[in-house]
């Protein structure tokens, strides 16, 4: 498969499930009438019949055009007669299938709505708008009154083909599609073989996304998603955060970035196992988290300063996202070929001195949260509730929405949603209860508690039965549903004309 047809099967898969929320259901093609030719010119020309309908060229043609924009959105055209004829079959089959599904709404009478039905979309479809309206202000710094940031916004969500006038009207439109789901599958149940089959695949996928990513188990769990297995070595903890501010933490991030960069270039793009075992070992502050000698000892006498602990031996982060071909220019950095090549020594030396700054900006900053800091400890050794001193002095929105105000959040010694400095003095914990002293990372300082192991493997299927029945259950009704649809496309007995297109 090349690289062309392999991103027209993903587009398509897209428009499949944006035209018709099913399933291609492949019908005849009709015998072709002597005059093709003249059909192929005539916007109005049948390309499909079926009893009780039929789909114009026309159809076919502005969806094709959609296709081309979106293509044409990665920089590519679309000239390959082949594909063209592909893609047009396909979107052919779609709008059968959608004009059966319209066909049938109609028959059944859903595609009337009442006032109360227009009404009620009408509020919902204003007040998801006012909520992408809010998001989007916030991108118009620059604009001075509110009233202009929304008027501003309101213009940005209009040139994305985005106004409440169109989506109200797309809802009431396609309303139907919705009330006719519903109404054939309203009595449709998940089967016990139906939701330990659908237990058995959560566990599958899980395990296999995971055991690769433990940032994406970290963030599933923190974001209060359902899991269905857990990777090994994993414990439950809450904290007290008391955060830098956010100017500090952007200084801060500032120089760990230009730190990353020069470690990136200290790589020099080789493959893992290039360096020597030494200086493969070797890690520098920058690397997205802030390793054991980045720690910073709360001083008794106000003194805020680095630990003089080694760092822990870690393997580099592997760079995240897709590179751009080496032999295109990055347009972002435009003249950067004309800065200077610093050697290896060069390149160490100016990492050092970043590293030293950003030591001495986190010192400072952890300085000035000392008072609250020795506060907070001093009611920690009197017995105070942590969860009461969570609320108190906390700052981290995990620990004050569920899931996190009662079941904490994971952590591990392999995590990746967590700064070094946090993950060493969790694990060095040793029983559930037991409480750290105050550690700071580039976000703030942060108080930890152990609350408990949290055993691995697959989560007992009783513990997720409303989710897994929801997920057997939308399983169903989808299978009930294409099953259905496939008897309409056959009773209607569809002639396509595919070579009018």
């Amino acid at each position: 498969m090349n690289k062309q047809t392999g991103k027209l099967l993903a587009l398509l898969l897209a428009l499949a499930l944006l035209l018709s929320g099913c399933g291609v259901v492949k019908v005849e093609k009709a015998a072709e009438p002597a005059n093709t030719a003249a059909n192929a010119n005539d916007p109005q020309a049948v390309v499909a019949e079926f009893k009780g309908g039929q789909v114009l060229k026309a159809t076919i043609d502005e969806r094709f055009a959609d296709v081309v924009a979106y293509y044409q959105s990665f920089g590519d055209e679309l000239t390959d007669p082949e594909t063209i004829k592909s893609i047009k079959q396909d979107l052919l089959d779609i709008e059968c299938e959608k004009a059966i599904e319209r066909s049938k709404a109609d028959e059944l009478k859903l595609t009337v709505l009442s006032d109360e039905e227009k009404a009620e979309l009408t509020r919902e479809v204003t007040a998801s708008f006012e909520e992408a309206i809010g998001y989007y202000k916030a991108y118009f710094e620059d604009v001075k009154t509110d009233e202009e940031k929304r008027q501003a916004a309101i213009d940005f969500l209009a040139q994305q083909n985005f106004t409440l006038d169109g989506e109200i009207e797309y809802a009431i439109e396609s309303a139907w599609q919705s009330k006719l789901n519903e109404q054939v599958t309203g009595g449709v149940v998940a089967t016990p073989e139906q939701i330990k089959a659908a237990y058995d695949d959560m566990v599958a996928a899980n395990q296999e996304t995971f055991s690769a990513s433990p940032y994406d188990f970290e963030f599933a769990v923190a974001s209060g998603e359902k899991v269905a297995w857990i990777p090994e070595g994993y414990r439950a903890i809450k904290q007290i955060l008391l955060p830098f501010t956010e100017d500090q933490m952007m200084k801060l991030g500032d120089l760990m970035a230009e730190i990353d960069d020069i470690q990136y270039q200290l790589e020099g793009g080789q493959e893992e196992g290039d360096l020597p075992p030494e200086e493969e070992l070797e890690h520098f502050e920058g690397d997205g988290h802030v390793h054991t000698g980045d720690e910073l000892n709360l001083q008794s006498d106000g003194a805020a300063e680095p630990t003089a602990e080694p760092a822990a031996e870690v393997t580099p982060e592997p760079i995240v996202g897709e590179p751009e071909p080496a032999d295109l220019p990055d347009e972002d950095f435009e003249g950067e070929g004309d800065a200077p090549v610093l050697s290896e020594a060069e390149l160490k030396a100016q990492q050092a001195e970043l590293t030293r700054q950003l030591d001495a900006l986190k010192a400072e900053y952890t300085l000035a949260l000392k008072p609250k800091v020795d506060e907070i400890m001093q009611k920690i050794a009197a017995g105070a509730d942590f969860d009461q001193l969570i609320e108190e002095y906390g700052e981290d929105y995990a620990m004050t929405a569920e899931p996190g105000k009662t079941e904490g959040v994971y952590l591990s010694a392999q995590s990746e949603m967590w700064e070094e400095p946090v993950i060493q003095a969790a694990m060095a914990l040793e029983k559930p209860g037991d409480i750290s002293q105050p550690v700071a990372d580039s976000s703030g300082v942060h108080i930890v508690r152990y609350l408990r192991d949290v055993p691995a493997g697959p989560v007992p299927m009783e513990q997720l039965k409303d989710t897994i029945e929801e997920i057997a259950l939308s399983a169903a009704k989808e299978a009930h549903y294409e099953e259905t649809l496939a008897k309409w496309v056959a009773e209607a007995e569809v002639k396509t004309y595919p070579e009018r297109l």
